[in-house]
């Protein structure tokens, strides 16, 4: 999962960075498409996560 979210996270920069630049005029249709799409992901990621480290704390408070 934390694999994902870096790659979801680094890819929504890579297009952020790239999005709206001459040389890269030609992707901007795609780069349009792509960011939110990345962006969302990594988003989800971290709520995915925050949920699953809510839940293993809940567990161990249960051992103590």
């Amino acid at each position: 999962m934390l694999l994902s979210l870096q790659g979801a996270a680094l890819g929504a920069m890579a297009g952020q960075m790239t999005y709206g630049k001459r040389q890269w005029e030609h992707l901007d249709a795609e780069m349009r498409k792509i960011i939110p799409v990345a962006y969302e992901a990594a988003q989800k990621a971290v709520q995915l996560i925050d949920k699953d480290s809510d839940a293993f704390d809940a567990y161990m408070v249960t051992l103590i």
